[in-house]
Formats: C-alpha cells, structure tokens, sequence
C-alpha cells in the first residue's frame, strides 16, 4: 500500500514537474519572440539607435546569434517534451534522433552539392557548425516543426475524410493525405523563414539568384521531398496514426508561433509578399488535399455531409512500429 502510494506521489511530482517545465519553455519562446521581433523593429530596421545608445551595441550581435540558437532549441525541447508524454520517452528519443539524422543528411548534402535546396552556405550567426557546414541548431529543428505539421494534417485529414469508410482504398488514401499535407505544410514554413533569416538577416546565404527573395524554385520542392519523407517515416515508421496525438490546438499553436516570428519580421520590414504566398500556399496545400481524399470517393462526401451515415465510431487499435 505505501509502494503504491508512493509511486502514485511520485507520478503526480512528475506531472507537476513536466507541467512547470512545459509553462517555462512557453514563456521563454514567447520572450524569445517578442524580443525577436522588438530588436529587429528597434536596431536592425533603425541602426541610429545603436548610435544613439551605444550601451546596446555591446549586447546586439550576441543577441542575434544565441537568440536564434535558444528559440531553436526552445522548440526542441517543447516538441520533445510533449512526445515523450504521449509516447513514452523511448518512442520519442528514437523518433528525435530519426528525423535529426534526416535533416543532417539534408542539410548536409545541401551545403555540399547544391541538391535537394539549392547552391547556400549557412553563416556563423548560428553557432558551431557540424563539419564546418550544418549549425548544430538546423537539424533538431526537422524534428520540431515535422511532429507538429503532420499532426496538422492528420486533424485536417479527419476534418475532411471521417473515418466512417473502413476500407483498405479509404485508409491508403488517408494515409498518402497525411503524409503529403504534412510535407506541404512544412514546405510552406520555409515560404515565410527564407525571405526572413536569408533576405532580412543573414542566417545563411544563396549562392545563386532565384526568383523568390533570392530562394531558387528547387528549394521549394526540395522542402517538399525532405518533408514528404519525414512525414514517411512518421506514418509508417512510428506509426503515428495509431497513437495519442499531440493535441491539434497545441500543434496549431507551435506551429504558428514559429511561423510568426518570420512573418512578423517579414511585415515589420513592409515585404507582405512572403505572408500572403504562405497563406496561398496552405490553402492550395489543403483544397489539394480534399480533392485526393473525395475524388472518385462518393462514399466520403456522403459520410462528411451526413453524420448519421457514419456509424458508430471505432478507436483505431494501437500497433506496434515497425521501430521498436
């Protein structure tokens, strides 16, 4: 009975403890944004008030460079957190190193070849880079911006294509919905974050001009694919489908705070452009989306229009992924 007691004391300490530390992670995304987007609009856009108090010079630079580093790291954490308690620590860790690994490989093959982005170079404003190319903050970050876009899409898939139709063309359809919304919803990301860390500021830089703020067309697809496969791997890898999802509302919220940060440097510095295309985009991106799950699937626009044509709902069961 005290064993008992003891481990139910020890749960509840534990759930305290993730809550405080979830509330603290928030706040100081939230701080780290603020002042993001305060020291862009006062300094960066304005360099006479550098001038004018010269005591804020000495701490400006340095802002610039571990701010970006504590917001990335921030969003890992947050990410890593919240999957480790619907997951477990151990599908959560494997599930972080998996996608870091992806987005290495990416970013690495990308600095040194020229292909899946585009001819780039990162700078020195993201701290030590891994073999003198990749910031050690960039890879971590496919992990904390793929969890939350294919949770948005699996909400938008289920929006869309109720579960009602249990047949193996239905499933497969849902299947592939989430898997290519998810990639295009982190391929919209980039359509607000390079006009702002590679035109605004100078995070990394392109090598070659291309048609939008300097991002070449093959960055764009090449977002695309290293999103489709992360999307992959979380649908069939970890078998995500047939977990606890990260609530939709907390995914939504991550998801836009990130893509606030640069949109709001992107208007604060009068270019509305990127806001407007990322918008565009995720609109295209889910009418896409609508058409691939009802084309041809009568059964489903029946199922979405009539909840009573739907039936009892049945809770997936869960499976065991193949990465265990």
């Amino acid at each position: 009975m005290v064993s008992s007691l003891s481990l139910q004391g020890r749960a509840r300490d534990w759930a305290t403890s993730r809550n405080g530390l979830e509330a603290l992670l928030w706040l100081v995304l939230l701080g780290s944004l603020f002042f993001g987007l305060f020291g862009f609009a006062f300094f960066t856009l304005r360099p006479e008030n550098l001038a004018r108090w010269p005591h804020f010079a000495g701490w400006y630079a340095p802002a610039m460079i571990w701010g970006a580093q504590l917001q990335s790291g921030v969003c890992v954490a947050l990410m890593l957190l919240r999957a480790g308690e619907l997951w477990g620590w151990n599908v959560a860790v494997r599930a972080l190193i998996v996608l870091t690994a992806i987005g290495f490989l990416a970013e690495w093959v990308g600095t040194s070849t020229g292909y899946p982005f585009g001819a780039y170079h990162y700078t020195d404003m993201l701290g030590y880079k891994i073999d003198g190319l990749v910031p050690w903050v960039i890879p971590p970050s496919w992990f904390a911006m793929g969890i939350p876009s294919y949770f948005l899409a699996r909400h938008l898939v289920e929006r869309i294509a109720p579960r009602a139709q249990e047949i193996d063309s239905h499933r497969r359809r849902r299947a592939w919905a989430r898997v290519l919304l998810g990639g295009w919803l982190l391929m919209c990301w980039d359509l607000v974050l390079d006009p702002a860390m590679s035109h605004l500021l100078p995070y990394w830089q392109w090598l070659e001009e291309g048609f939008f703020y300097a991002s070449p067309f093959i960055n764009f697809v090449g977002w695309f694919v290293v999103g489709v496969l992360i999307m992959a791997v979380l649908e069939w890898g970890f078998s995500l489908a047939h977990r606890r999802p990260v609530p939709w509302t907390w995914a939504l919220a991550f998801y836009g705070l990130t893509v606030l940060l640069s949109a709001g440097l992107c208007l604060l510095a009068g270019e509305a452009l990127p806001v407007v295309v990322f918008a565009i985009g995720v609109a295209l991106g889910v009418t896409g989306v609508a058409f691939l799950l009802r084309w041809g699937q009568p059964g489903i626009m029946a199922a979405s229009a009539d909840p009573s044509a739907q039936g009892p709902r049945v809770s997936a069961s869960p499976q065991r992924d193949p990465l265990s």
